[in-house]
């Protein structure tokens, strides 16, 4: 059966590289994949005794090999290592990633929020020309620069994995960037929500160099996970509902290690083989605040829910809420004629939606405390 479970989401056979996979959401991935089939998953990373305590998880299956992916000699040696052993991959999670949480832009994960709250212009300019430019090029060396060392390191072995046609799906490189990356709050300082917006730029240009050779490309943002990074790889009471403010995350927790292993077992089986250049969030959905302009002129302030998609042309907005209804009249669309076309779909109080076609997007795309303007006819 086309619909069976079992099938769909299975990985038997596959083969996967997974930078980071030591711990946190890398380890996370590679137990799921080897727990549903998967035929070997390496997991490069530098400490060499973690890597080997989750190999023993699934012995023979995970295998550890220690890398940096700081360093293009290392992740060369790594590919040739695969290349002996293997010789082609089928999936690559480039998924290493640092952040300075002892930064003076680092948040508190238990207050959620900034440290620069309420302070002043002085303050604030001392505040930031504090942070130390070793911790930007620190991060963008990890987490944009290494993501692209990884991906170029293992092209040659993903074709390979094309050519040897053991699973249905096609070879794919998933980057993990962050909902940092499309958030105005600063989570984990500038420099890492920019190196992680640059890993989405960077998968759309990598998308260039990928087609032609039938490798596929996609995304992932997750939001906050116990992990290293938060300070928290053991703590699951903070994936607890009620563990933060709703006005901070909206399902008033963490994500769930179940949670991100249905995204990777979704994205790597069958079940996601048509999935290319698409950007996954794992936010625990996110609140805009957006400011909707009413036919008299005036612009009353809304705080809407971003479902799942941020429109792309002919992408969704869903807008959630009794103030965005069929009878919501009052809402004015001007045309400005620039801008990407979309489709956008009203929800209507009885669940239906209301189509509204050939609008026009803005300037800004909405993040946390933005504005989301809809331009259209």
């Amino acid at each position: 059966m086309p619909y069976d479970i079992k099938d769909l989401f299975n990985v038997r056979g596959l083969v996967a590289v997974i930078t980071g996979g030591s711990s946190g959401l890398g380890k996370t991935m590679a137990l799921a994949l080897a727990t549903n089939g998967a035929s070997k998953v390496y997991i490069l990373g530098r400490h060499k005794e973690t890597l080997e305590d989750t190999a023993d998880m699934h012995p023979g299956v995970i295998i550890p090999i220690v890398a940096d992916v700081g360093s293009k000699a290392s992740l060369a040696a790594a590919a040739d290592q695969i290349h002996t052993e293997t010789g082609y991959i089928n999936l690559l999670v480039a998924n290493a990633g640092m952040l300075y949480m002892d930064s003076p832009e680092a948040i508190s994960v238990k207050v959620g929020r900034t440290l620069q709250e309420n302070a002043t212009p002085d303050e604030l300019e001392s505040f930031l020309m504090d942070t130390p430019v070793d911790e930007f090029l620190d991060t963008f060396r990890v987490n944009t620069t290494g993501v692209f060392y990884t991906i170029a390191a293992f092209i040659s072995l993903l074709d390979k994995g094309n050519k040897r046609g053991n699973v249905f799906q096609k070879s794919q490189v998933i980057a993990v960037s962050s909902v940092a990356a499309h958030n105005r709050r600063v989570v984990g300082g500038c420099a890492y929500g920019m190196s992680k917006a640059a890993v989405i730029m960077l998968m759309r240009k990598m998308m260039t160099y990928l087609i032609p050779h039938g490798i596929r490309a996609n995304t992932i943002s997750p939001g906050l996970f116990p992990s290293n990074l938060c300070g928290s790889p053991a703590n699951e009471e903070i994936s607890v509902e009620g563990a933060f403010d709703r006005e901070f995350i909206p399902l008033q927790r963490a994500g769930r290690r179940e949670e991100i292993a249905g995204t990777i077992l979704y994205l790597a089986s069958k079940a996601g083989g048509c999935q290319n250049i698409h950007l996954i969030h794992e936010p625990g959905a996110t609140f805009l605040h957006a400011e909707v302009r009413r036919a008299n002129g005036e612009y009353v302030a809304r705080k809407i829910r971003l479902d799942r998609h941020i429109g792309n042309t002919d992408g969704w907005f869903i807008w959630g809420g009794s103030n965005f209804t069929e009878t919501a009249n009052d809402i004015q669309l001007e045309n400005t004629g620039r801008g990407p076309k979309l489709t956008a779909y009203l929800k209507k109080r009885d669940g239906g939606y209301r189509e509204l076609q050939g609008l026009y997007l803005a300037d800004k795309i909405a993040n946390e405390n933005g504005e989301l303007v809809f331009k259209g006819p």
